[in-house]
């Protein structure tokens, strides 16, 4: 292992591993002991990666200030774009100012020409390297590390800068790790946007982790596919790196970078409180947020994962950060008490409650679907046999309990492992349902309210009676519940996957507005259509 000052690493889109005993590059030798810009003293390599090398250096005027640079390769160097972006991405890395994000202080180039960065010497070890000692962080250092980069990622999203490649290796733990880890853990994000510029390299590099796309194992799903991303997938990756520190592996470990696409693309990671039951179910609850495969269903910004952090009581074992001028203002209490309106006992039996409020569904469904057949008797003019209501009775069973069977491998396959998406699906089947059976037992106590009391009470000709008895409500009112169940499921996604504000409250509205025009429509229609079959 390379001695204290040895382990600050500049990674550069892939990791850049610890140079103990190898040869030095012929590059490295050319810039060793050399001055660049009259400024630094290049001193020794620190590390080499497949972008760059990294070297320590000495400030020329001020003798105790050391720096870190990093040299791109000279076969990248020499691509005109590779080099126009380079500038491009240090420069807004250079914009980013926040005691979480390591300090990007210049930019030139070497008398040979090869564009380098200064960036701020750090002395300590990255995450990585701490988890191989410690193997797992517990809750609240994981917590306060999570919350310290979700503020060093708010800072650079506010300059349009997206990571794009976090994982351990990139977050560095500052402080003296000699004689073990500090009480408290300070951590600083490295390489902000250098993964991007690497989009214009050559098609060798696709396999290299950190090139192109991330790492395989913390990138989100939509940058995997090769989609344009936003600051969403940062906090996938934040996610991920959140879900490693406590439970000692990254999401997803397969064989292969492309095994593990896959896998990323096609399955959940097992649960975290599956690998470390001590993990508090509000914490995997938060982990799986993040790191939803719909970009719509992971909190919209750092700012609202740092509000789930802060929600957590494990959040609070201590101060979380060194430097709380840092801090982001208290939230809305509205925000903290998201997570603490669900319960652990909630989340331990949300899976039976899922399957529970499905089979109460598909009963719901079964019934409705045989009332109906006597309003459909009533709409053809003609009453069904014994051997047709057994054969109606039948596909009745078989067309609710196929879709449950699929529905229910559908839920073991995508929905199971996270207890996020249970919790979501069991809101969204439990509002159905619900609306479905209040809104039919509702509209038939309203029906007999009026026929059998406000018609005899006001005496009026022009208030006819609705027919509560009447069989053509047997069709009718099912579908009018069937309505009010689809419209409350839908009322409830939106809810959990749009964060407040305007966007959902057009959206609830709409929602709520449509199912409304058309139960109304029914319940006209069916009006309409008892007073033509009773005549005048």
């Amino acid at each position: 292992m390379p001695s204290t000052d040895d382990t600050q690493l500049l990674s550069t889109g892939d990791i850049l591993q610890s140079w103990s005993g190898a040869d030095t590059p012929e590059s490295g030798k050319d810039l060793v002991g050399a001055t660049l810009n009259s400024t630094y003293v290049v001193e020794r390599l620190l590390g080499e990666g497949g972008m760059g090398l990294v070297f320590l250096a000495r400030h020329t005027r001020i003798a105790q200030k050391r720096v870190a640079i990093k040299v791109l390769h000279p076969e990248l160097a020499s691509s005109e774009q590779v080099r126009a972006r380079f500038q491009r991405e240090a420069e807004a890395a250079a914009a980013i100012s926040h005691p979480n994000v390591v300090s990007v202080l210049d930019i030139d180039t070497t008398p040979r020409g090869m564009p380098y960065l200064v960036c701020e010497y750090l002395e300590g070890v990255d995450l990585a390297d701490h988890l191989k000692e410690v193997q797992r962080l517990d809750v609240p250092d994981a917590l306060s590390v999570t919350r310290q980069l979700c503020r060093g990622l708010a800072a650079a999203h506010a300059r349009g800068v997206i990571h794009r490649d976090l994982k351990p290796p990139n977050v560095f733990l500052v402080g003296d790790f000699a004689k073990g880890a500090p009480p408290r853990l300070f951590a600083k994000i490295l390489d902000f946007g250098l993964s991007r510029f690497h989009q214009g390299g050559e098609s060798q590099n696709l396999t290299k982790t950190g090139f192109i796309m991330g790492t395989p194992s913390y990138m989100a799903p939509e940058q995997a596919r090769g989609q344009r991303v936003d600051h969403r997938a940062d906090v996938y990756g934040l996610g991920a790196i959140l879900y490693a520190v406590l439970t000692g592996r990254a999401p997803f470990q397969e064989d292969s970078p492309q095994s593990t696409i896959l896998a990323l693309l096609s399955s959940e990671p097992p649960r975290p409180r599956s690998l470390v039951p001590t993990i508090p179910p509000h914490v995997e609850l938060v982990i799986e947020r993040a790191m939803a495969k719909d970009p719509e269903q992971r909190y919209p910004d750092m700012a609202a994962f740092e509000r789930a952090l802060d929600a957590l009581p494990s959040a609070h074992a201590f101060s979380e950060s060194i430097q709380p001028a840092a801090a982001l203002p208290p939230a809305p209490s509205a925000r903290r008490t998201e997570l603490a309106s669900v319960s652990e006992g909630d989340v331990h039996s949300a899976r039976p409650r899922l399957l529970l409020a499905m089979l109460a569904a598909t009963a719901l469904a079964m019934s409705a679907a045989s009332i109906a057949i006597s309003g459909v008797e009533l709409a053809m003019g003609r009453r069904f046999g014994r051997l047709e209501l057994a054969l109606i009775t039948l596909a009745i069973v078989g067309t609710s309990l196929t879709p449950a069977l699929l529905g229910f491998v559908y839920v073991r396959r995508k929905i199971w492992q996270s207890s996020s998406r249970v919790l979501s699906l069991l809101g969204q089947v439990r509002a159905a349902a619900l609306a479905g059976a209040l809104s039919y037992g509702l509209l038939v106590l309203a029906f007999h309210v009026v026929d059998d009391f406000l018609v005899r009470l006001l005496a009026r000709p022009e208030l006819k009676p609705v027919g509560a008895s009447w069989t053509g409500w047997n069709l009718l009112l099912p579908a009018v519940a069937l309505v009010a169940a689809i419209a409350a499921a839908e009322r409830q996604r939106l809810l959990t996957s749009i964060p407040p504000g305007w966007r959902r409250l057009l959206a609830v509205w709409v929602i709520v507005g449509v199912a409304a025009v058309t139960a109304g429509s029914l319940i006209y229609f069916g009006i309409t259509w008892r007073g033509a079959a009773s005549g005048p």
